[in-house]
């Protein structure tokens, strides 16, 4: 199962390289620019991302009792 998942991730790299090929050479070096809203965009799903990376586990844990997890240690 995970094999075919490796699979199946590996041939849709390969289909966006293609694509991206198709597009042409592109200079991203030649005049290096920040633009303000992908920043901005960037900052925002980090922001969320790691709220949610935080919340799934506190939420688990606020289910254990305090005796429970000293126990268990």
């Amino acid at each position: 199962d995970v094999y075919k998942r490796q699979v199946v991730g590996a041939l849709f790299i390969y289909g966006i390289n293609y694509v991206l090929e198709l597009s042409g050479p592109v200079d991203m070096f030649a005049s290096p620019t920040v633009n303000v809203g992908v920043v901005i965009a960037a900052l925002m799903i980090l922001i969320v991302s790691g709220l949610f990376a935080g919340f799934i586990p506190a939420r688990s844990a606020i289910k254990v009792k305090p005796i429970e997890a000293l126990r268990t240690e």
